[in-house]
């Protein structure tokens, strides 16, 4: 069987990455921490390359040789295509599943994912038809697949929404389709998002170049975060 993960990326470019931490961070640190969670993500990679291949779909198209830079040679990079986050995940998987057998599609926004999640969640796609990892805000980080169905991807959903989890599993449910959930995972999105995953790992160190991005951005003493 042909196993096939799909890492969703923007492209790390100030003014366009992690826009949501414009808050409490620059242009270029919002796009520093996109880069340091890419690389966190191929160090879970490395482990996974020789038992599954590895795509990364990017945003903006035209930064094809910055993404070719930051990535692995393992890794293939091809543009997202579409106009919603629906309509790109829904092209990639489509796409990469005319030659695989299953695909399993994560975001860049969660470096503290393991290989072991990873493949665990193909093993169940053995014997389920979808597999979804939930965040603790609503969302999720993680979907697989073996056929492609436009319902879960489509453009109902309020993409980037408390809701989105449920009502992806509401249209899985619609479809008739088998599923089983992986655990949960946290996602960097907010500020939030970023305090609490600087306490988690100050104690577990999971995901290294993003603890030691926001450990030189001030995340020691807090006053980067609390004087914004």
């Amino acid at each position: 069987m042909m196993n096939a993960l799909i890492i969703m990326s923007k492209a790390p470019i100030p003014g366009l990455a992690k826009t949501r931490l414009k808050c409490i961070l620059s242009d270029d640190e919002c796009a520093n921490l996109q880069i340091a969670m890419l690389k966190d993500l191929f160090l879970t990679t490395e482990k996974l390359k020789n038992h599954l291949d590895i795509f990364l779909f990017y945003t903006p198209n035209e930064y094809f040789d910055l993404m070719k830079k930051l990535s692995p040679d393992y890794i293939k990079l091809y543009p997202q295509q579409g106009e919603t986050i629906g309509d790109r995940m829904y092209n990639s998987a489509e796409f990469i599943l005319q030659k695989y057998d299953k695909v399993l599609i994560i975001g860049s926004d969660v470096p503290e994912i393991t290989s072991e999640v990873i493949l665990d969640s193909f093993d169940k796609l053995k014997r389920y038809d979808i597999v979804i990892g939930p965040t603790y805000d609503g969302g999720y980080y993680l979907i697989g697949l073996k056929k492609i169905k436009k319902q879960i991807f489509n453009n109902e959903i309020r993409w980037g929404c408390e809701s989105v989890f449920e009502s992806t599993l509401n249209y899985i449910k619609e479809c008739s389709l088998s599923y089983e959930l992986v655990p949960k995972c946290y996602d960097i999105d907010t500020k939030e998002d970023l305090i609490e995953f600087f306490k988690r790992n100050s104690k577990y160190l999971m995901a290294k170049n993003t603890y030691k991005f926001i450990l030189s951005i001030g995340g020691k003493n807090g006053k980067k975060f609390n004087d914004k």
